[in-house]
């Protein structure tokens, strides 16, 4: 570059070389890469505080759940072979709904000796819940 045309540039700047310029006065081209520098800090710490939340709130241990403890008070016979579908107890005697395909049936039996007092075979197109369709 030639004396003269150094001399208009810096002319242009106000006499101050281009490493001495403040930021504010370089051209919009030359100041960008602050810009995108801050834009890119401030996503990073974004992305950053996001992603923490989103952990700390799904690997948070899950709270204690309950666990109850049973005590086995007393048993009582019953049909092996009868899937209970309904079960009432009353009056020392067991009502219960029976339900296998074909084999369904409604009964009333004995609690402490399991023997069969009454029982009704139900049609085969019924299930002990209901209809078969």
């Amino acid at each position: 570059m030639n004396k003269s045309k150094k001399k208009q540039t810096l002319k242009k700047r106000g006499g101050i070389p281009r490493q001495a310029q403040p930021v504010q006065d370089l051209p919009s081209t030359q100041r960008g890469g602050h810009t995108k520098r801050r834009w890119s800090l401030l996503l990073l710490f974004i992305g950053i505080a996001l992603g923490g939340v989103y952990l700390e709130r799904f690997l948070r241990p899950v709270p204690d759940i309950p666990m109850f403890k049973h005590k086995v008070v007393a048993e009582h016979p019953h049909d092996p072979d009868s899937f209970s579908q309904g079960l009432v107890l009353a009056d020392g005697h067991v009502w219960e709904s029976t339900g296998k395909y074909g084999k369904s049936k409604l009964r009333k039996t004995e609690l402490k000796t399991g023997n069969v007092v009454n029982e009704i075979e139900l049609d085969k197109a019924y299930f002990g819940e209901g209809q078969d369709q």
